[in-house]
């Protein structure tokens, strides 16, 4: 599947009380699960496991969807 280009820039939608799986916050700690941005990708790096490395455009293709996706699903 190919990502989509998206018309306008707008931020995500999410709920604040859910909070967004995609918003990555950088911290100081070099320990332990942590990703690397490039310009063209994304690494997620884990300790003692492979390395995953997504290209940009499938990431935020990801992320424009899961909003609309989330809240089509009934939460109790």
């Amino acid at each position: 599947m190919r990502p989509r280009s998206r018309s306008s820039a707008t931020p995500p939608t999410s709920d604040p009380a859910r909070g967004h799986s995609y918003d990555l916050t950088p911290t100081t700690s070099g320990k332990g699960e942590h990703y690397v941005l490039s310009p063209k990708h994304l690494v997620h790096v884990k300790p003692r496991e492979p390395a995953e490395c997504i290209p940009i455009a499938e990431w935020v293709y990801d992320t424009q969807m899961f909003d609309p996706l989330l809240q089509s699903i009934p939460l109790f």
